[in-house]
């Protein structure tokens, strides 16, 4: 009587075992893929929102005063000088409009995702309670724009839940910071 041939039937249940570790590893992929995706979309606008508020600076000159003598050493005048002229933000609500503004049109791809659910990110033309952007103006020469946002993941949050997890409906969350410096 011939026997079958068994050979090559050790694999099969093997392969099925190792389909999950599979499917894990490639979402993992693609959540690590995401996360960098959306970490630089961040940065490239709190960048950008920052750098805009510094365009907003508006150029100040310095004049120094010196008096002018008779030949008596009696002052008759004041002669003043323009020694150097520095750039000041001198309107902290129209910096962080044009923050606003320069973050909203670098969103980007961010967009999309935001409107597909996998992300939160809420950032207003103007200030709110529940915005994303915070805004601050540092002295008269120097700002820095931060934002947050959430983005959910494939393989964390299955993760979480499969362990039960208490925090498994949180998503992970970044921070991204720009800061304009302006050179007088």
């Amino acid at each position: 009587m011939l026997r079958k041939d068994e050979r090559g039937m050790v694999y099969t249940p093997l392969l099925i075992a190792m389909l999950p570790l599979a499917l894990l590893i490639l979402f993992m992929l693609a959540d690590a893929g995401r996360i960098n995706l959306v970490r630089g979309q961040e940065m490239t606008m709190a960048d950008a929102a920052s750098l805009a508020a510094a365009d907003t600076a508006t150029p100040v000159s310095v004049t120094t005063y010196q008096y002018s003598y008779d030949s008596n050493g009696n002052i008759t005048g004041i002669i003043g000088t323009n020694t150097s002229t520095q750039a000041v933000i001198e309107d902290p609500v129209a910096a962080e409009s044009a923050a606003r503004q320069a973050a909203l049109v670098n969103m980007g791809v961010l967009t999309n995702q935001t409107n597909a659910g996998m992300m939160g990110i809420n950032i207003s033309p103007t200030p709110g309670a529940n915005d994303d952007l915070t805004f601050q103006v540092i002295g008269t020469d120097s700002c820095i724009a931060k934002i947050r946002s959430t983005v959910k993941t494939f393989a964390v949050n299955a993760l979480e839940k499969l362990y039960g997890l208490s925090e498994s409906d949180k998503d992970e969350g970044f921070t991204s910071y720009g800061q304009a410096v302006i050179a007088n």
